[in-house]
């Protein structure tokens, strides 16, 4: 099924065109969801973002693998959703960025497991470096 849903938004890409962006994103907070306590933290993120449409988007990222986390986009938002697994571990990730400051939130949680982790960061425009 997702094989389909993949299909339906290149194709609605080849209708639409695409706007490319690739943003550079940097964490500076977690907080544990379950016990509500925050910490400094480091970390970077990229993400190359299609706009399919002016609702829809396709995101690469390296936390989501090979797989194409697809979203949704609004005048003042992204959202996009992954899953994964990393050493026989389920992992849901889910983003939002603001498109106005740039702000980034991401959530980490593992399938079936109540809780997760909650990063904060800032992202800006990049580009490849090579």
């Amino acid at each position: 099924m997702k094989w389909l849903g993949l299909v339906g938004v290149l194709l609605a890409s080849a209708a639409f065109g695409e706007e490319k962006v690739l943003l550079s994103c940097t964490y500076h907070t977690s907080i544990d969801l379950g016990k509500g306590a925050a910490e400094g933290v480091t970390g970077n993120i990229s993400f190359d973002i299609t706009f399919v449409n002016e609702q829809s988007v396709t995101v690469l990222t390296e936390k989501c693998g090979e797989v194409v986390a697809v979203g949704t986009a609004n005048p003042m938002e992204l959202h996009f959703a992954c899953s994964g697994v990393k050493g026989g571990v389920e992992l849901d990730y889910s983003f939002v960025v603001n498109r106005i400051n740039g702000d980034l939130e991401q959530i980490l949680e593992v399938a079936g497991k109540s809780g997760g982790l909650m990063f904060k960061g800032s992202c800006s425009p990049a580009k490849k470096l090579f």
